[in-house]
């Protein structure tokens, strides 16, 4: 051994088993050059798509490719929830890069690094593309969101008008934050006197980052991130957006149903449960809170409620991957609607708390550098809010839609009847539920505690809160799978397939005969629930006379940007509504009709209001005796131009 020569101990030469010329040096080439053509195909994509006019296939492109390197869940639908779950987060994040890089909100830069962005991470983790086949059962969820999806789209194919019908007045002053965020390129509060020309001060600071989505989503349908189009395109356009938010929201929940149930979930038993999902959306007004009440922010964070309750309950089987959606899913929530990230936050710590010696040992890193950072960013908004515009205010707010007791006793005694049966007790992801639904109760039962004293009730968003316990209910009643016989291990062929279904077909046929959906009595008539009934009116072209009015101005004078209306009603919340639906067609933000609230609409206090801008004003009277007064403020304001057009 002492006589050993050097050559003996030598590294092997260049073309030996490790250089350039072996197999493992070839390979690597081959995945170097892989990634560089890679790269390139994304930048040809979208720059195709984009000159091609089909530059809104490129956001579903992108969802498919980030589920193709995560990993989790048996079927499609699974891994697509997943990346989805992935993407709400990292868009709100990105948002903050978008408003201030100089290419604004345009397709192809955001489409093109996304897609470089995959291909990278790919590449330096060494994962390979892979997809879940898809199963029978994820066609359930589909149908039922896309049913509700075209059910709700009847109003996009009628007129304007038609459409104006079915929007609550909220929805206008969305639809404003919207198109500020689209002219803008960016959150509006980051361009902060430039979006004051589309929306009044006080939503400045709201949360964006479902408007930051649906601006996104505009510039990739129309393939143009500087088309803004008319007012009715806009209204058309943001209507569409919102009712694709509720269908997502609709898909989260019913995926998560059986993302936890698991394979207790069989195919009959998830026809039957989605029937129930089905029937409490019009029950419990979730389904006229994003169009008909003008609350698309809140559909947009409950969807975020839903799928964090689902990965927080049933977590991924990768650490860092379980780590990455939840960072995303707060992030977003925070972006998004920060009333849900105290319940979603202390859910996640429950869940950190669960598995803190795994965590610790195994995976401190990833969770230190990902999760606490993600978490830092999703109180921005929030720190923006109550400090720099003094949102706590709104806290103590009466009024307000919110869930019926009745149902909100009825699905947790039916949670319960699920989590009191020794499976649901011996497995970890209702126990995991457990804890998620004891979060969001602590949370609604601590802000009614908070403004109980000054409301004299339920506030606002303490109403606001129930709807996010309502979605962990309605998302726990899976839990009666468990009380149910454990499934038979897999046959093959078609028999026991079509046994399942049909017998959750029959279940669903039972559950509509029920609640109206054939012509004799029944239990409940969700016909003619208020979450239904406008949109079947829809159908048959009806019009609100208020509409109408807002329908006629509009016309009248479409492009007229610089000039104040004020559309004057029979009353004060109908010059509001007439007038917030007039300026927000004509993307202006009317600053008179908040400073002060209401004055504007006064007989004595408009002089108090137009004296506080400046420009000319419109003033669109529907009475004789409007005209006359509306003339003597004219007289009175012979400085300025004032114009008084009859409506009647």
């Amino acid at each position: 051994m002492a006589d050993t020569t050097a050559e003996q101990i030598t590294a092997p030469s260049p073309t030996g088993p490790t250089g350039p010329g072996s197999a493992p040096g070839l390979l690597s080439a081959l995945r170097r050059r892989a990634t560089w053509i890679l790269l390139g195909s994304g930048w040809l994509l979208t720059v195709g798509a984009y000159l091609a006019h089909v530059a809104v296939v490129l956001p579903l492109v992108l969802l498919v490719a980030v589920a193709s390197l995560l990993r989790g869940g048996r079927t499609l639908l699974d891994r697509l929830m997943l990346a989805l779950a992935l993407l709400l987060g990292a868009t709100c994040a990105a948002g903050l890069l978008f408003s201030v890089w100089p290419w604004g909100l345009h397709p192809v830069p955001i489409a093109g690094i996304a897609f470089s962005a995959v291909v990278l991470v790919g590449a330096v983790r060494g994962r390979r593309p892979s997809l879940p086949k898809p199963a029978l059962s994820d066609l359930v969820p589909l149908g039922a969101a896309g049913a509700l999806g075209a059910f709700m789209s009847i109003p996009l194919f009628r007129s304007a008008n038609v459409q104006l019908s079915v929007m609550g007045e909220d929805l206008f002053r969305h639809m404003q934050l919207y198109e500020a965020v689209r002219h803008v390129g960016g959150y509006a509060f980051l361009h902060h006197d430039q979006a004051r020309e589309f929306i009044f001060e006080g939503l400045v600071m709201y949360p964006q980052g479902s408007h930051l989505t649906s601006a996104l989503l505009d510039g990739f349908f129309r393939s143009d991130a500087g088309d803004f189009g008319g007012g009715f395109s806009m209204l058309a356009h943001y209507q569409a957006y919102t009712t694709l938010t509720f269908v997502m929201f609709f898909l989260s929940m019913a995926w998560a149903v059986r993302w936890l149930a698991g394979p207790a979930m069989t195919l009959g038993r998830y026809i039957a449960m989605t029937g129930v999902l089905l029937v409490l959306a019009p029950l419990t007004g979730l389904m006229g809170l994003p169009l008909l009440t003008g609350y698309p922010s809140q559909i947009y964070g409950l969807m975020i409620v839903a799928l964090l309750v689902a990965v927080v309950c049933r977590p991924l089987p990768r650490v860092n991957h379980q780590v990455l959606v939840l960072a995303s899913l707060l992030v977003a929530v925070g972006f998004s609607y920060y009333l849900y990230l105290p319940p979603a936050a202390l859910a996640v710590a429950c869940w950190l708390v669960r598995h803190r010696t795994k965590l610790w040992r195994h995976h401190r890193l990833v969770t230190l550098t990902v999760l606490l950072p993600a978490g830092a960013l999703s109180v921005v908004p929030t720190a923006m809010g109550l400090l720099l515009a003094d949102q706590s205010q709104a806290l103590t707010v009466s009024g307000g839609p919110r869930p019926s007791d009745s149902v909100l006793v009825t699905l947790g005694c039916v949670v319960l009847i699920g989590l009191l049966g020794a499976r649901a007790r011996r497995a970890a992801t209702w126990r995991g539920y457990l804890w998620t639904a004891l979060s969001f109760v602590a949370f609604s039962a601590t802000m009614w505690l908070a403004t109980h004293d000054v409301t004299g009730g339920l506030s606002y968003y303490t109403g606001k809160s129930l709807h996010a316990i309502l979605v962990v209910l309605a998302i726990g009643v899976g839990a009666l799978a468990l009380r149910m016989p454990t499934p038979l291990p897999a046959r093959r062929g078609p028999l026991p397939v079509l046994t399942s279904a049909t017998a959750g077909v029959l279940a669903l046929v039972a559950l509509g005969a029920a609640v109206g959906l054939g012509p004799n009595d029944v239990v409940y008539d969700v016909r003619a629930s208020s979450s239904v009934a406008p949109y079947r009116a829809a159908r048959h072209n009806h019009v609100n006379p208020d509409d109408q009015a807002i329908f006629r101005e509009y016309q009248r004078t479409p492009a007229t940007r610089p000039v104040i209306t004020v559309v004057l009603g029979a009353n004060l919340f109908q010059s509001y509504r007439r007038t917030l639906g007039v300026n927000a067609l004509r993307k202006t933000a009317a600053p008179g009709m908040y400073n002060p609230p209401g004055a504007i609409f006064d007989k004595d206090q408009i002089d108090l209001s137009l004296n506080q801008f400046q420009g000319p004003v419109r003033l669109v009277v529907s009475t004789p005796e409007q005209w006359t007064w509306a003339q003597q403020v004219k007289a009175r304001h012979r400085e300025r131009t004032v114009d008084v057009v009859k409506d009647y």
